[in-house]
Formats: C-alpha cells, structure tokens, sequence
C-alpha cells in the first residue's frame, strides 16, 4: 500500500511539473479579407517582428506554427494593400491564436508625394472626424477599464460618465441614452447589469472584453448607416472562435468568477464562442458584513458556420439577470437619490439573439440580419422592516422588447465610387405597470415640532396607478457614398426615418471631407443631422408623450491630424453641436417646483462647443500611452424664460477634462538571471508584485472640472428640501473631480496553460470627489463621494 502510495505521488509531481514547465512556442492561423469587398486576399505575406514567416492561402487562410511564446509584432503586406500591423500580439504555449485582417486598398497615390503608410493605426469606415479604432490589447491594458469595453474608451477625449459607479457614455455635452451600441451589426439597448430604462450604462458590463476584435466609436458626424441617436456609436466586433482547437479560459476576480470556451464546429467549417459569468459577492457576503450585495449572471454566445468563403452564416446570443436587496439602515433618511426609510428590492433582466447572413458576390456584398431584444425591470420598495402590500410605497413592472429586420447592399470600387444602401423594419412592445403610495407632507409647529397640518401629494398621476402597453413600429433606410480624388476624400449620406407611434419623420443628412495636407498630416471636417426618437419607457408611463416629436443635432467637426513618427499620431478637433427639441418634463416650463407631471413636451434646447486634443503613442519598444484634453461649453436654454434668451449649464458641463495614460512592458523571461529564479517568481507572483515572463504596468490620472448642480432650499415648517422657484438650475458646482490609478498585469506561459493575474488601485491616494449632497430631514447636508481607494485583483487561467 505505501509502495501504491509513492507511485501515486510521483506520477502526481511528474504530472504537475509537465503542466507548469514552460513550453517555447505557440501557433497563429487566420484570414486576410479585402475591407471592401470582404472577398478573399491571396498571397499576403506575414512577417513576426520584422521576419517573412509565411503566406495566404487562394482562400486567404495562413496558419504560422512554431512561434515563440510573448507578445509580438505582426505585419501583413500585399503589393496594392496598405499594410496592417497588429502590436502586442501575444502568442500561447501550445495554443493556436486565432487573429482575422481586413486590408484596405491603396488609394492615394499621389505624383512627388511620398505618402507615409499609418500601419499601427487604424481608420473608421466613411468617418473622417471624431472617429477612433481600438482593439483588444488596448482594452486589456486601460487601467479603472476593469476589463470593461464602456469604461475602457473614456480615455477619448469627447467622453466622460455620470459616476465611478457606472460606465455611461456621454459625449460632447450629451446626455444619458444618447449612445448607439451595437455588437455584429445587431443594435443593443443597454449591455449592462442593473440598467436603468432609457439610459445606455450601468455597474457591470454583460459583455466580456476577450472575444472583442476591434471597436469603433464614432464621437459625432458619424455615417448614414446609424441612426436614432443624437451624440454617438460605439461599434463592435467580435472574432471567431478557434477552427483548429478546444480552448478554455477561467478566471476569478473581485467582480465575479467565470469561464470562456471556444473550439470548432461542423468538421472545422464552423466555430463558435461561449462565455460564462456570475457574481462573487454574494458568497462572501456574510464573511465580510455586507448588507446590499450585487448579484448576477451573464451569458454571451456566437456561433459561426462558413457555407463557402462566400457565405457566412453568424448567430450571438446574449442573456444576462441580476437583482439586489438594498434595506435600510439607521442614519440615512433624505432627500437625495433613493434615500428615504425603505427597503429595496430591485429585479431586472434581458436577452439578445440575432443572426446575420452575409453573402459576397462578384461586384459586392450584402448583409442581412434579424434579431430581437428583451428587457425587462422589476422594482418594488417597502417601509423599512417590512415586506407586505400594505406597507407598499412603490412598485414598477417594465419591459420592453425590440425586434428587427434589416439589410445592407455593399458596391464597393465602382466607376463612381464606393456604395452601401440599407432598409429596415422594426415591430416592437412595451410595458409599464407602476404604482405609489401618496407621499404626505406635514407643516410643522417650528416652535414645539408638533404636525399642525398635511398635504397628500401624488407624484404619478391622479389615479396613483399607471398601466399601459404600446406597440410601436419602425422603418426607415440610407444611403452612403464614398470616393477619392487625387488628395481628397469625400463621403456623404442621408437617412431616412418613420416612427409610427408618434406619427414622425426624419430626414438626416451626413458629409465628410479629409484633404491630405502632407505626407503624414490630413485636414477634416464632418458635418450631419442626428435624430433620435423618445425612448419607450418615456412613451409608455404617459399617454401624451406620443406627441413627442424626435430630438436632434446639427454637429460641424474640424480637425488636423499628423503622424509624428510610425507609433505616434496626434489630433485636435474643434467642434460645435446645437440641440433641437430635446423632451423635458412640462413642470419644468413653469415656476412650480411641486409640479412632478410625468407629461414631457418637446421645448428644450441647447449647444455644445469646445476643442479637443488627442496624442497616442501604440505599443512599441514595450512602452505606450495616451494624453488627451478637452475644454468645452455644454449649455441649455432656461425653458422657464418666456424670450427662450436665459441660458444655464447643463448636467454634464465639465468644462476641463484630461486624461493621461502611461504603459510600460518588461519582458522578463528574456534575461537569464529571470530564468534561473522563475519557479520562485512564479511562486510568489499571487502578490502581483514580483516578476513573471512579461509584467506589464500602467497608470492613468484623469482630471474633470466642477460638475453642476442645483442648490436645493430647506423649508424648517415642512422638513423638506424642495427646489425654490426662484433658484437658478445648475448655478453650483462640485469640486474638481481627480483620480490616479495603477494597473498591474503579469502573464505566465506554461506548457499546458497561460496563466494571467492583474492588480489594480484605483483612485490609489483615496480622493475624496464628492458625487452628490443627502439632504436631511434635520436641515443638515451630507456629502456623497464617489469610489474612494479601492483594490481590485483576478486570475486567468487559459487551456
């Protein structure tokens, strides 16, 4: 039996020791598509660091064995094509890593001229300005992004958020909701855990960062394919899954744990994704004394099955379900957001499945994709201690589901340029059940603090009751074009849009130039109309919101452009984007600050103005970073003034914003004295602070000038703090908002597994950035901050 014993503790140590001694090399495979044709490129060439290693197939297929485990250079060049260059790309032991490319055609070739290739950097599709590109690594690498795609792009100049709680997207003066975001050509409302209706954000993506292939986001001017929304997209794309291979990845972190999985399908024609995530709070929470703990569950899923290189067939499924419990604790009674001596129980959910067909033809392609949308919100508040409907204060039933069908028609390289024209048709619903308990306000004696008087108030309706579903339809199509004359390119486009509920429609025209000025610097300018209808929760808590007409923007970009060097570019744009019948709440239009009527009307409006300026250096030579400043005016018109001449500052007017990344690379497993200490490095590495074969460390500060806000005036009598009728809005601001914070990433190559830890301190020296003010029945004023210092740690184990 000992004899057993031994033999088993021995193959267990030979079977450890296989599985975490370090394996030399990884593989790449993938494909090279034609960007306007997405036809096949044959007989392009792809080097590693600067070395040929191989060539595409006639159906634009490579696969490169052999390749040393770490990060890398990527380049592939064809004679005719711009080259493409992937940095950063990090290659798995014993993995084949799968990495698609789409090359564009040559198009300025100008005579004395020697035009510099921008092969690190990438540009949008028929958007000129305001226009990024990132991919995955870049992602990965954003310190506070917290693997988040939402958060990892507020280093962009044009964006900031509504809090550290939550990861909106505002642009340019914007507003909650204003963003489009779509994921393989299917629309999302909001892709967030414990959403709000009618916003775009929210604490926790459902979405996970390693199945991306690239984002682009458009900041405003943005082409004629999107539609209904007034400041901005944000466009992403997911890569297939691995054709070759089963290949896992499990992680664990503060904000929950999980798996990835991807392999092939159908004999290697097909290949799908899947992803898998819940929350890990809640099994700690007793441990650690939580009262309010998130939960939830995330499922994203993509299948992907190729009929010939010409026909590709895409399905996403999406699925996510979260709930909280928030009871109330003694000491928080007031009048900011959600306070009050209630319990919360707050219940929500949704789900996503689309497909999209896309065939190539001879002389263009086509896209044809439906899907339907669901999302739904359960929200009931009880006074605090009890859970009965007497004891009921508020309850609100809401969903709404989207369901659409639309296609695109792609003529790329014809005698009068590049082509795209599209249709669609949407059939949609949603609900609103809602119910609140009259408040009542009592007069006070100031002298004995006895009731001497009280007033029921309904904030809902008469009835206090709301039950309404609506049905609304949409269509609507556009058209786009693009071409190249000599230094120019020119690309322009209209929209057209029905809203049948509200009985509207839009016409909204798009155009773009960009002129080269030299060989490594451009001059742009984008202009357009952006319409966007009310949202459905709007429409359905009041029946005369179907009166509401769409808001819109009149947006003119300018901007200039220059490659410094191969890996650094930089921009300044200056804008400028006015705001027509923006809805507001009809108690808004007069002196009344008790008049709570759910009833918009469509007389607000605004402008926004500022420049932004914008400097990035990519991943070379290990070492990257980004430093980006806007100064800007955000605006809105006093609807309460009867000349519509009284301006004041609206929500979002930051006035300065500045962000500044920097990232740094140490490759360690290229020094031998690394080597002969490695298995104590990798020992001790759960601290994130020693060495691994690459350590990666970052850090961001980012600076946002005083938000605005409304100063509120205590009534001793009442108890309350109410709006005075004569306060002007946003005449406050909050203190500056600053924030520093590290990030930490090691990566261990095995030969069985990838193993990835990351630390990170965000808001590292603890300051204190105030959110909001609690308002106290006493007549006393709480400050509200956001994040303060906070540790966030997590291991990723790929297979």
């Amino acid at each position: 039996m000992k004899k057993k014993n031994t033999i088993l503790t021995i193959s267990l140590m030979i079977s450890i020791c296989n599985l975490f001694s370090i394996s030399q090399t990884g593989n790449i495979a993938g494909r090279t598509t034609d960007e306007l044709t997405q036809k096949p490129i044959e007989n392009v060439s792809i080097s590693i660091d600067g070395e040929v290693k191989g060539v595409c197939d006639k159906e634009g297929k490579y696969i490169i064995k052999n390749i040393p485990v770490g990060s890398h250079q990527i380049d592939y060049a064809r004679i005719g094509y711009e080259t493409r260059t992937k940095l950063n790309f990090v290659v798995k032991a014993n993995q084949t890593v799968v990495s698609n490319i789409e090359m564009k055609v040559q198009t300025i070739v100008i005579e004395g001229i020697s035009v510099t290739e921008e092969v690190y950097f990438r540009e949008t599709s028929s958007a000129p300005v305001s226009s990024k590109t990132l991919d995955i690594e870049e992602i990965r690498s954003q310190p506070s992004g917290v693997y988040d795609i939402q958060r990892s792009i507020q280093a962009i100049p044009a964006i900031v958020s509504g809090s550290d709680a939550e990861n909106e997207i505002i642009v340019r003066g914007g507003n909650y909701g204003e963003n489009l975001f779509i994921l393989d050509n299917i629309e999302m409302q909001n892709p967030n855990h414990f959403a709000f209706p009618g916003t775009g954000g929210g604490p926790i993506s459902i979405l996970t960062p390693e199945f991306v292939k690239e984002i682009d986001f458009y900041a405003g001017a943005f082409p004629a394919r999107y539609g209904d929304r007034a400041s901005s997209v944000l466009d992403i794309t997911t890569r297939d899954g691995n054709e070759n291979r089963f290949e896992a990845k499990l992680d664990v972190g503060m904000a929950g744990y999980g798996g990835n999985f991807e392999g092939p399908l159908f004999f290697k024609k097909g290949n799908f994704i899947v992803s898998y995530h819940r929350s890990f709070m809640s099994l700690l929470s007793e441990s650690i004394g939580l009262t309010a703990v998130p939960n939830y569950h995330s499922i994203f899923a993509k299948q992907v099955y190729n009929f010939s290189p010409f026909t590709k067939l895409t399905i996403n499924q999406i699925w996510g379900n979260d709930w909280i419990d928030i009871l109330h604790e003694e000491g928080t009674s007031g009048y900011s957001a959600d306070a009050g001596e209630t319990d919360i129980y707050a219940r929500s959910g949704q789900y996503t499945l689309g497909a999209t067909l896309k065939n190539i033809y001879d002389k263009s392609y086509s896209l044809l994709t439906v899907f339907r949308n669901y999302h739904w919100w359960d929200q009931n508040l009880y006074d605090a201690g009890t859970k009965t409907e007497a004891t009921r204060t508020w309850k609100e039933d809401t969903y709404e589901a989207h369901n659409k069908l639309k296609y695109s028609h792609n003529f790329p390289k014809t005698k009068l340029g590049n082509w795209e024209a599209g249709i669609y048709t949407s059939l949609d619903e949603a609900s609103t059940n809602k119910f609140m308990r009259p408040d009542t306000v009592f007069a006070y004696n100031l002298q004995t603090d006895e009731i001497i008087d009280t007033l029921e108030v309904y904030t809902i309706s008469e009835s206090n009751e709301i039950s309404r579903n609506i049905y609304p339809k949409k269509y609507g199509t556009y058209l786009q074009w693009e071409d190249y004359f000599g230094k120019f390119t020119f690309n322009a486009g209209v929209r057209y849009d029905h809203f049948d509920y509200t009985k509207e429609s839009s016409i909204a025209p798009r155009f773009g130039a960009k002129y080269k000025l030299t060989k490594n610097s451009n001059l742009s300018c984008g202009a357009g109309r952006q319409f966007q209808n009310p949202d459905y929760y709007t429409l359905s808590y009041n029946e005369e919101n179907k009166n509401l007409k769409p808001k819109y923007t009149d947006q003119v970009v300018f901007g200039i452009d220059k490659l410094f060097a191969e890996d650094i570019k930089g921009s300044i744009e200056t804008y400028y984007k006015k705001y027509y019948d923006v809805p507001t709440g009809i108690g808004a239009t007069t002196s009344d600050t008790l008049d709570w009527s759910t009833q918009q009307v469509n007389n607000g409006k605004g402008y926004a103005k500022g420049v932004e300026f914008f400097l990035q250096k990519k991943v070379k030579n290990n070492f990257w970073g980004t430093i980006s400043y806007a100064y800007s005016i955000a605006n809105a018109y006093d609807p309460r003034d009867p000349n519509g001449e009284k301006e004041f500052s609206w929500d979002f007017d930051y006035q300065h914003v500045f962000t500044g990344i920097l990232g740094y690379k140490l490759e360690f497993m290229k020094f031998d004295w690394y080597e002969k200490h490695r298995k104590w490095m990798k020992f001790l590495g759960w601290t994130g602070l020693f060495p691994s074969d690459e350590t990666e460390i970052s850090v961001k500060y980012r600076y946002l000038g005083g938000k605005p806000y409304t100063e509120m005036t205590y009534y001793p009598e009442l108890k309350r703090w109410l709006l005075s009728e004569n306060t002007e809005i946003n005449a406050n601001r909050f203190p500056a908002y600053q924030r520093f914070d590290l990030h930490i990433k090691h990566r261990w190559f095995e030969s069985k597994i990838n193993i990835i830890s990351y630390l990170e301190i965000d808001n590292m020296f603890n300051t204190k950035n105030i959110w909001s003010y609690n308002y106290l029945d006493s007549g006393e004023v709480e400050e509200i901050y956001q994040w303060g210092r906070m540790i966030i740690g997590g291991v990723m184990v790929e297979f």
